[in-house]
């Protein structure tokens, strides 16, 4: 947790908080494959600017925050002032380069004030019972997340869990562990549900873009023409549903179609 205790308006709080987590988590002997650094780069008079102030930035044609590792960049988050490609990369690698002496204080504060390193290890998983519950449950589980009505498919899916306890002796003398066996089920749900998306199956509760974008297209004896648009998801954190509601609004314009409304 980073509290911003006191406040200098010219400096963002943001690269202080990143550089001081890095230090808390690289002291706190926990596991972590840091330590990591931050800075922000500014460019001004065609030069590069570390950690530019807010004045700074008025005057900057690039706003660009980099956090990285001793052996690479790990986030990058920026705008320009249609800045070229080599400018753009130049300044993630001079901030890259820039970081290192934050990383170098973190390493030596560890080295006075670091905690012992936990030894910890995951728990071992019980093979045999991922592979029983996946004989148990897998088929019927395809099936479910087939279901596009919420409801129904929630209750086929308790049904499923509720025979897969009953089946593997959760609760009885000498079972398995209700928690282990819930973590099976959850990531055997994941990968079902994550393969059928990767296999190119519709959505489960059946939402496609098309719903969206159909009510503003004119009329067939307006605009007598086939249409087709494809939104391809080549990336995603959020909705790509609504993604390819406004990329396909933005598409039917760009080609010509009148459609009635934006959307």
């Amino acid at each position: 947790m980073a509290t911003v205790m006191s406040l200098n308006p010219e400096v963002d709080s943001d690269i202080p908080a990143m550089i001081a987590v890095s230090a808390a988590l690289t002291i706190s002997g926990i596991p972590f494959n840091g330590p990591i650094g931050a800075c922000r780069v500014g460019y001004v008079d065609g030069q590069y600017v570390l950690n530019p102030t807010m004045t700074e930035l008025k005057a900057s044609a690039l706003n660009l925050v980099v956090a990285g590792t001793e052996q690479g960049v790990l986030m990058v988050e920026s705008e320009a002032l249609e800045l070229s490609e080599d400018v753009m990369l130049g300044a993630v690698t001079y901030g890259h380069e820039q970081m290192q002496a934050a990383i170098q204080a973190i390493h030596e504060l560890a080295e006075v004030a670091g905690k012992p390193l936990w030894n910890w290890q995951p728990p071992a998983k019980d093979e045999a019972l991922v592979a029983r519950i996946s004989e148990l449950a897998g088929s019927e589980l395809r099936e479910a997340f087939r279901l596009q009505q919420k409801k129904a498919r929630s209750e086929a899916i308790d049904a499923i869990w509720k025979r897969v306890f009953e089946a593997v002796g959760v609760g009885k003398e000498g079972g398995p562990d209700a928690n282990a066996v819930k973590d099976i089920c959850f990531t055997l749900e994941s990968a079902i549900v994550r393969g059928q998306i990767l296999d190119g199956e519709p959505r489960i509760d059946g939402r496609l873009a098309k719903r969206a974008l159909a009510a503003s297209l004119p009329a067939q004896a307006d605009f007598g023409y086939s249409i087709r648009v494809v939104s391809e998801i080549t990336e995603s954190n959020g909705s790509s549903s609504m993604a390819s509601v406004c990329g396909g609004s933005l598409a039917l314009m760009d080609a010509g179609v009148p459609v009635k409304a934006h959307v």
